[in-house]
C-alpha cells in the first residue's frame, strides 16, 4: 500500500542519515528559512536538531507530510487523461514498452 512505501522510504532516509545530511547542510551556512530547507524531511529534523521536538515525533510528522504529499501527487495523475498507467509487472510494462 502507498502508507507502507512511504513509512518505509521514511525509515530508510533516516537510517541513511537525514539527521547528518541536515545538520551538515544547516553548518555549510543554509538558514532553516530557505526553500530548500522547507522541503518534507528537511524542516522536520531542523525542528529536532533544535530540541523543539523529538526524533520520534520528527519521524512522524515526515511519515504524515510524505502521505500528504503522495496522495496529491496520485489525484493530480488521475486527473490527467493522457497517463497510462500499468501495473508493477515485468511482462505488463514490457508489453507498453514494445508498443
Amino acid at each position: 500500500s502507498l502508507g507502507l512505501l512511504v513509512d518505509v522510504t521514511n525509515y530508510v532516509m533516516l537510517e541513511l542519515g537525514l539527521v547528518d545530511e541536515v545538520k551538515k547542510i544547516l553548518e555549510m551556512g543554509v538558514g532553516e528559512k530557505a526553500t530548500s530547507m522547507q522541503a518534507i524531511g528537511y524542516k522536520e529534523i531542523v525542528g529536532y536538531l533544535k530540541g523543539e521536538i523529538s526524533l520520534e515525533k520528527a519521524a512522524d510528522d515526515i511519515k504524515q507530510g510524505s502521505r500528504r504529499y503522495a496522495k496529491r501527487q496520485l489525484t493530480w495523475f488521475r486527473r490527467n487523461s493522457n497517463i497510462n498507467w500499468i501495473e508493477n509487472d515485468v511482462e505488463e510494462i514490457l508489453k507498453v514498452l514494445n508498443k
